[in-house]
């Protein structure tokens, strides 16, 4: 189905449910001449919308029919906003959304959902965030909701889900360096206050070592996984991220920093400011909204991309976007934050392509279905772990 764009979805269903004044009847009229497309995604839509959403209502209650597919579509509509922050060439067919917010409303789930909650739940639950010492003692922050401890002679505040370290000047000027490390799970993410200031979001999946205090000429940190930085900014004294051999150089900027251990690259995205990212005797300069994607081991120069850099950061606002990724990478991805088993009946499923997002507190079964309906995928639970085969 061709792209919907919202207020041509909005003037459909009023359509279908109670009719257009002469105005917006005009509007629909002129986006359903415009090309053969538009006009078979409005006859899937009504055969959709027909099918359920008024299955069981008589002709004088199109009212109630009207409402019940506006409210079950929501969750749906409130996704389909958030591409409005994504460039329109990027942009996913809002039919997608659509679809599936009219699949859930009408019943589509199958006979499988006791499965499917269970899998839900286990997968949703993270386990601890925990934070290494310079000892190699663990001292796990679940335990520790706003509390204030001193470790290794730091005094640190915690709160759920975050952990802030407070500076001394004095103390900065005379500390042997001590490194902690923040160990986030799969399933999990944490917001971290360095000593300077520096706000770090890690993703999940993700390890960030870091001193306790900045005492050297630079504020070196060190990343395995993926991590958003809003850095304090500081002229006199460097911003370092060490990220799978390479390293990225800031003053105090805003950027995101993606470099798992099973990734084959590392991706840096800049938001605000400016960074220098070098790998080896290879170096680039980013501006706001370019990426550099730099392939492990690869010789090649590199080069930065304009990016609609919300596509790369709304994660951290509860939000993962994916536009023409393979079955394979985003398997991988949702892994990361959802922490389940899964497998390829056939591996050549693991090319398909897929263009969407979802949010972190969706449930499987909808991530699934979604996914299964635009690319003719079937899934099934075996063992709490989830088979993907061909329909």
């Amino acid at each position: 189905m061709t792209n919907v764009p919202e207020h041509i979805f909005d003037l459909i269903m009023q359509d279908f449910a109670e009719g257009l004044p002469p105005g917006k009847s005009v509007v629909l009229k002129e986006w359903l001449e415009e090309s053969a497309e538009n006009r078979i995604a409005w006859n899937e839509l009504f055969d959709t919308w027909q099918a359920g959403a008024i299955a069981g209502f008589p002709a004088n209650q199109t009212n109630e029919a009207w409402s019940k597919i506006s409210n079950s579509a929501n969750t749906t509509k409130t996704r389909r906003l958030n591409w409005k922050a994504l460039s329109a060439s990027v942009a996913v067919a809002a039919s997608i959304a659509i679809i599936v917010g009219l699949w859930f409303a009408l019943g589509g789930r199958n006979s499988s959902d006791a499965q499917w909650a269970k899998l839900n739940e286990m997968a949703t639950i993270p386990s601890s965030v925990k934070l290494v010492l310079n000892s190699g003692e663990e001292v796990l922050l679940q335990d520790t909701v706003d509390h204030e401890l001193e470790l290794d002679g730091k005094l640190v505040h915690t709160k759920k889900g975050e952990v802030s370290y407070v500076d001394s000047a004095e103390q900065a000027k005379t500390a042997i360096p001590v490194y902690h490390e923040l160990v986030v799970p799969r399933g999990g993410d944490y917001v971290l206050t360095l000593a300077d200031g520096t706000v770090v979001t890690i993703n999940s999946d993700s390890h960030l070592k870091f001193p306790v205090l900045f005492t050297g000429e630079t504020r070196e940190v060190w990343l395995t996984g993926e991590a958003y930085f809003e850095v304090e900014h500081n002229p006199a004294k460097p911003f370092i991220v060490h990220a799978s051999g390479a390293a990225t150089r800031v003053l105090g900027t805003e950027f995101n920093v993606k470099a798992y251990r099973d990734d084959s690259f590392e991706e840096v995205t800049l938001v605000n400011g400016s960074v220098e990212y070098s790998a080896g005797e290879n170096q680039v300069r980013l501006k706001p909204g370019y990426q550099v994607h730099a392939e492990l081991n690869s010789t090649d120069i590199l080069k930065a991309q304009p990016v609609d850099t919300y596509m790369y950061t709304a994660w951290k606002d509860g939000t993962m976007y994916f536009d023409d990724i393979s079955l394979e990478e985003l398997m991988i991805r949702l892994n990361r934050w959802y922490d389940f088993d899964y497998e390829f009946k056939d591996d050549a499923l693991k090319e398909r392509l897929f263009t969407g997002g979802v949010k972190k507190n969706d449930d499987l079964q909808k991530i699934f279905s979604l996914i299964g309906m635009v690319n003719d995928v079937s899934f099934s639970i075996k063992d709490n772990r989830i088979l993907m085969d061909k329909k």
